[in-house]
């Protein structure tokens, strides 16, 4: 297995600064981060390309000024040289997952993609002029992506006897996330600037400020707060936000308040108020006529719904 395996206990490339440094100790191995915990103190690292993971709760990375949530729903990646800090603060065990691709791998697959037969034929040793940098942002999993994790979790679990399988699995795994940029540029395409690289620029600060709301949504956070972090005109931010994403920004705000009460109704025995609280509202009044408005039924119609829902199941 030419993939290296280890948790954040023990995890070698925390010391790891810069590409020159990893090259000199791990070569051209890929690596793969795999523990859970209910703790985990912030520490600042160096990142090579990599995709982050989380399930069974959140884990929180720090990436320059904006704060990303990975979840059982979202997943972060990170290019090569990005200083990042992670940390967990949950009651239950949070499992996490990480896969970094070596700067030798990614150069020599790319080789592969993007040089032709004849100049591979004549030198094994080609190398692509092409470069190639991810979004870096929170990803929703689609099936490809699930699976090719799904089959690299089971890997690891049963490593002793799939220690062969996992340099495939790592590979894999690499063309499904190149292949969801393939979506990501389709959206950046449809944003009406003359510019490809404004496209690319503006995208990337309005998803900066969604992935913001989604991992801080409990926060009081106003459309101020987000255009700064975005640097951009408070108005021209709204209005973009809008045209990209298909809410206004307070209103994405809310729908995640709304989503997150609506889960918490159906999977814990906390009450309305509680919920109200947890998920940044201060009225519980305002939170169910919102959550009316949202899903047509207010928070107790719902759950009493549920519960219904789940008796007739078990008939």
């Amino acid at each position: 297995m030419n993939t290296i395996l280890t948790n954040e206990i023990s995890n070698p490339f925390s010391q790891v600064s810069d590409t020159n440094s990893y090259a000199k100790a791990f070569g051209d191995r890929n690596s793969i981060v795999h523990f859970s915990a209910r703790e985990m103190e912030p520490s600042n690292r160096w990142s090579l390309l990599s995709i982050h993971c989380a399930f069974d709760g959140n884990e929180y990375y720090k990436v320059k000024n904006c704060t990303y949530r990975i979840s059982n729903s979202k997943y972060l990646v990170l290019n090569e040289g990005s200083q990042r800090a992670s940390f967990i603060s949950s009651i239950d065990r949070v499992e996490s997952l990480s896969v970094s691709f070596s700067p030798q791998f990614v150069i020599g697959y790319l080789s592969s993609l993007f040089g032709t037969n004849s100049e591979l034929l004549d030198d094994p040793f080609y190398t692509s002029p092409h470069t190639f940098l991810f979004n870096e942002q929170l990803y929703d999993y689609d099936e490809s992506i699930s699976l090719q994790l799904t089959n690299l979790r089971t890997l690891i679990n049963n490593l002793n006897q799939n220690k062969e399988h996992v340099d495939d699995a790592v590979c894999t795994l690499f063309e499904s996330l190149l292949c969801k940029q393939k979506d990501i540029w389709q959206e950046i395409r449809k944003i009406p600037c003359s510019k490809m690289s404004t496209k690319k620029e503006l995208y990337e600060r309005l998803t900066r400020a969604k992935d913001y709301v989604f991992s801080c949504y409990k926060e009081n956070i106003s459309v101020n707060d987000l255009a700064n972090l975005t640097c951009l005109n408070k108005d021209y931010f709204s209005r973009e936000f809008k045209r990209v994403f298909g809410l206004r920004p307070l209103e994405y705000i809310q729908h995640m308040r709304l989503s997150e009460g609506k889960r918490l109704l159906k999977t814990t025995d906390k009450t309305t108020n509680e919920i109200c609280y947890e998920v940044g509202y201060s009225d519980p009044s305002s939170f169910c006529k919102l959550f009316k408005r949202r899903f047509n039924c207010y928070p107790q119609e719902y759950l009493k719904s549920t519960v219904l829902k789940e008796e007739l199941t078990l008939i």
